[in-house]
């Protein structure tokens, strides 16, 4: 049976293609190791000072009560606790505490486009290399943390939940998603926001490209919770190829492209750190390679 013809061309053109890296997910050896490694790597990060910032970016979701105590003078009134005034015969104050309990939501873009990378590192993965020391750090807080992977559909939710064990499940779930399909960014802020009850922390990780109608949902979510946007772009996302047949993990296809000419990529609206923050996000624009926690730190620092 003849060979299809785009494999001929691709022979005669170019030399074969160097195999495809097995996936993290291929085996369950691979797939620890992957986690361990990830979490090494965050470990780090935490010792660098991330936990501290953290801890001490994002104020607690509301306030409890701490214990009753007795009335004193200069106390607020709107503070007694009339029922235990009653049964004590004698004025009785509520002292509170804020709840330091937070929710936090990992929003992971993990469509074909996040899995370009010309430099070695994937957008994907360098998203998780940002996305498992916040996630660690959040659990170290006794925050809850929960994950919600998406392309143009979701395509992993696992609820928040506290611990360091439920930490690392979320990197090994993301781990086990392979880049594929479109970007529907406006659905993704959509479910965050059906997920979050309460106001939460939600970290948007993204390289914003594709879909349409977004900035309207990301204002609706930014409106109810603290939205860190991280946007993740390859240095080398706009080299395409010149002519003939390429494979370029920048589009959003699982397929060969053949091209025919230059190709340039597209160019964007007003600029992505100013629409973000017109919708109420707190914007943090990197290069796949670029030291990301002083920009993380420094953006934690300015909320504190």
């Amino acid at each position: 049976m003849p060979r299809p013809l785009t494999s001929r061309i691709r022979d005669a053109i170019a030399p074969p293609f160097p195999p495809e890296p097995e996936p993290p997910g291929a085996n369950p050896e691979s797939l620890r190791r992957a986690v361990r490694q990830l979490e090494i790597l965050a470990r780090r990060r935490l010792r660098d000072g991330l936990a501290g910032e953290f801890r001490s970016a994002f104020r607690g979701s509301g306030i409890e009560i701490a214990e009753l105590r007795p009335y004193a003078p200069g106390d607020d009134a709107r503070d007694i606790d009339w029922k235990a005034t009653a049964r004590r015969a004698a004025p009785v104050a509520r002292r509170y505490v804020e709840e330091r309990a937070r929710t936090v939501l990992l929003l992971i873009d993990s469509s074909a486009s996040t899995g370009f990378g010309r430099t070695g590192r994937s957008v994907a993965a360098y998203a998780l290399e940002i996305a498992g020391p916040i996630a660690l750090a959040a659990s170290a807080s006794g925050d809850r943390v929960g994950l919600a992977a998406f392309s143009d559909g979701a395509r992993a939710i696992v609820p928040p939940a506290g611990g360091r064990k439920h930490a690392l499940r979320l990197l090994r779930d993301c781990l086990q998603l392979e880049p594929a399909g479109g970007t529907d960014l406006a659905a993704a802020f959509g479910t965050a926001g059906r997920l979050l009850r309460r106001r939460s922390i939600v970290f948007a990780f993204s390289d914003f490209l594709g879909g349409a109608g977004w900035p309207a949902a990301l204002s609706r979510l930014a409106s109810r919770h603290d939205v860190i946007a991280v946007c993740i772009r390859d240095p080398r996302a706009g080299e395409v190829p010149v002519s003939g047949l390429s494979r370029w993990g920048g589009l959003e296809s699982d397929g060969e492209a053949m091209l025919a000419g230059p190709m340039a990529a597209p160019t964007e609206e007003p600029p992505l750190e100013a629409r973000l923050r017109a919708c109420g996000a707190e914007p943090l624009i990197l290069e796949v390679g670029d030291d990301w926690l002083p920009p993380l730190t420094a953006i934690m620092r300015r909320r504190r």
